[in-house]
């Protein structure tokens, strides 16, 4: 396996293109990426807003995990509804997050 974008922060593993697994693995990538675009369409409006909402504070809670930031997820909605703790560190990290 080869290491692409590695740093003293992260280490992203991918497959080498001379693994006999990558044809597959990214022909897999592709699929997933077109069913995804096809399910957006098929969406209600309210489902889209509340999937972008949930996956917008997941994302927001690993990134900053993976920054080594310990923003709890409740601390994240809060933020967002400008409802930010006195702890100063906490308030930092909710500012981030928002």
């Amino acid at each position: 396996m080869n290491m692409r974008n590695a740093g003293p922060a992260s280490l992203t593993l991918m497959p080498g293109s001379e693994q006999p697994v990558w044809a597959s693995l990214r022909d897999l990538a592709f699929l997933l990426a077109a069913e995804a675009g096809g399910l957006a369409g098929r969406l209600a409006p309210g489902t889209v807003t509340a999937v972008g909402d949930l996956v917008r504070g997941m994302n927001c809670y690993y990134s900053n995990l993976i920054e080594g930031h310990d923003t709890r997820p409740i601390d994240i909605e809060r933020a967002l509804r400008a409802e930010l703790a006195t702890e100063p560190k906490r308030r930092d990290l909710q500012l981030e997050a928002a």
